[in-house]
């Protein structure tokens, strides 16, 4: 890893914080709304130690190195408003995958545009990958077109097995770490991110050391409601 996990990460909106046990009864409550589980490749809670256990597999991933997850919080009220997850991929060695949910309470607001940025910068600058590839529904027009305006090529189609049965159609969508650097990372360096750099962290130095820029420069999406993730 090239940063260290523990920076105080953020986009222009929100704080990134490393998941926590807490952070179970957030993915219980938002299960709890059906629009929240239409996008979400996943068994939904029907009990809060399922909820629990959703939280154990991004801690397991975590400190296997294989994943990870921040929860996105309001710089404004502090709540808890959407998860975003970089990890390797579970099927291409060397490739990078995003995902993220995000509370029914927060759509509409453009906070997928900024944990799209976040997750690839990390995948790019963190995690060193070359490739990170993001997945939407082919039902979900607003991930669908979100993605496509940031840059990112669809790959083409897939079927992924649901938990309950059946199968759900997805999109995938890649782009490189040349890409990243050269059409989304400038306008990174021109917004209100807080990302650590070689010359802000180095080895032994504080890491509360932050390297605040601007506002963001993307269009936002109005509709952003980014939860086609596999989880």
């Amino acid at each position: 890893m090239r940063f260290d996990l523990e920076f105080p990460y953020g986009t222009p909106r929100l704080r990134l914080v490393p998941v926590e046990d807490r952070h179970a009864d957030l993915i219980w409550e938002w299960s709890r709304d059906p629009r929240f589980n239409k996008h979400v490749l996943w068994r939904q809670p029907q009990i809060p130690l399922q909820a629990k256990l959703f939280i154990d597999k991004a801690l397991a991933a975590w400190e296997s190195g294989k994943g990870f997850s921040y929860f996105a919080e309001s710089r404004q009220t502090g709540e808890a408003l959407a998860r975003v997850e970089a990890r390797r991929s579970r099927r291409r060695n060397g490739i990078a995958e995003v995902g993220m949910l995000i509370a029914p309470k927060a759509w509409n607001q453009g906070l997928a545009t900024e944990l799209t940025y976040f997750g690839l910068w990390f995948c790019f600058e963190n995690m060193e990958l070359e490739a990170a590839a993001i997945d939407a529904g082919s039902a979900n027009g607003a991930s669908n077109h979100l993605l496509q305006g940031l840059g990112l090529h669809p790959l083409g189609e897939q079927d992924f097995p649901l938990a309950d049965g059946g199968y759900a159609r997805l999109n995938r969508f890649v782009m490189t770490r040349d890409e990243f650097r050269v059409r989304l990372l400038p306008l990174m360096e021109t917004a209100d991110y807080e990302l650590p750099t070689e010359e802000t962290v180095q080895p032994g130095a504080d890491v509360t050391v932050i390297e605040p820029v601007g506002e963001i420069a993307v269009v936002e999406q109005e509709a952003a409601a980014a939860n086609a993730e596999q989880l």
